[in-house]
C-alpha cells in the first residue's frame, strides 16, 4: 500500500512500459502503428489496462509525447552567434526530417483544432522551443555577441518555418545556402 501522495510502483512501471512501447513503434512505424492492439502487444500491458487508462490511441500517443522534453534548440549559446545559429539549425533540420517526426508533427497539427490534448501539446513543444531560444538569445544578449533584442518566438518562426517547409513538405535536403539565408533573415546582412 503506498501512503497520500505517492503512486504505486506497478503503476510507474506499467506506464513506462506503455510509453516506451508507443515510443518505439513512432519511431519504427510512425503515429499511424499506434494502436491499444499493438501497444498491448509491444508492451506486454494487457488492452483493458490501456482502454482504462488510454481510452483513444490519441491518449496513448499524447501521453508518450508529452514525456518528451527534448527541444529541437538544445544548446545553450557558444560564440559566435551565427556560427551557433548555425549549428543549431543543422541539428533542427536533422530532427525534423525524421519520418517519425513529420508524422507526429502532422497528427499534432491534425488533431490541435478539435482534441483539447492535441492543442495543449502543441502549446507546449512550441513553449519548450521558443524557451530554448530565449535562453540561448539571452546568453548571447550577456556575452555581447548581440547587440540588439531578438523575439525568440520570431526566431522559432524564421528558423524553423523554411526547414519545416524544405524538409517535411517538399520531402528536399537542407543545403548550407538555405541555412545561410536563415541566418542572415535573423542576425541581419551583415551578421552572417
Amino acid at each position: 500500500m503506498t501512503s497520500a501522495g505517492e503512486t504505486d510502483p506497478r503503476v510507474e512501471r506499467t506506464r513506462a512500459k506503455v510509453i516506451a512501447a508507443v515510443a518505439e513503434l513512432v519511431g519504427s512505424e510512425g503515429a499511424g502503428a499506434v494502436t491499444h492492439q499493438r501497444v498491448a502487444k509491444q508492451s506486454g500491458v494487457g488492452r483493458s489496462t490501456l482502454y482504462r487508462h488510454w481510452p483513444t490511441p490519441g491518449d496513448l500517443l499524447y501521453e508518450a509525447l508529452s514525456e518528451v522534453h527534448d527541444t529541437l534548440f538544445p544548446e545553450r549559446f557558444v560564440a559566435p552567434v551565427d556560427s551557433w545559429l548555425r549549428k543549431a539549425l543543422e541539428h533542427v533540420a536533422v530532427e525534423i526530417a525524421h519520418p517519425s517526426a513529420v508524422q507526429l508533427i502532422g497528427t499534432i497539427l491534425a488533431r490541435a483544432e478539435t482534441d483539447v490534448g492535441a492543442a495543449a501539446l502543441r502549446r507546449q513543444l512550441v513553449e519548450r522551443n521558443v524557451e530554448a531560444i530565449a535562453a540561448g538569445l539571452a546568453d548571447a544578449t550577456d556575452a555581447g555577441a548581440l547587440d540588439r533584442a531578438l523575439s525568440a518566438s520570431d526566431v522559432f518562426a524564421l528558423a524553423v518555418g523554411p526547414l519545416f517547409v524544405r524538409v517535411a513538405l517538399a520531402r528536399e535536403p537542407v543545403d548550407p545556402d538555405l541555412i545561410e539565408q536563415i541566418v542572415r533573415s535573423i542576425l541581419g546582412p551583415d551578421r552572417s
